[in-house]
């Protein structure tokens, strides 16, 4: 929940927060784990990495990886109608 205010609720991205949706479990888990050592450009996520243990970055980045690209349809996002062919 915590990760849906900055980073959307499917991964997408908010605003200047860059997308998770579909990023590899291993790049996740090196980006959080450079965090945690104190790394990285940002204050708030230094802070919240910090907090997570290895299982809950492991199950982040697992839930992320699973997202695919985040461009897939969803109830909120209805499938494009032409079927993505425009000629």
């Amino acid at each position: 929940k915590k990760c849906a205010k900055c980073h959307g609720k499917r991964g997408e991205g908010v605003k200047k927060n860059p997308a998770l949706a579909g990023i590899a479990a291993s790049e996740f888990t090196e980006k959080m784990n450079l965090y945690r050592e104190g790394g990285g450009d940002s204050k708030i996520m230094i802070r919240f990495a910090k907090s997570l243990s290895d299982e809950e970055i492991a199950e982040l980045a697992a839930y992320y990886e699973s997202l695919g690209d985040g461009q897939s349809p969803s109830p909120q996002q209805p499938a494009d109608e032409t079927g993505g062919d425009t000629q």
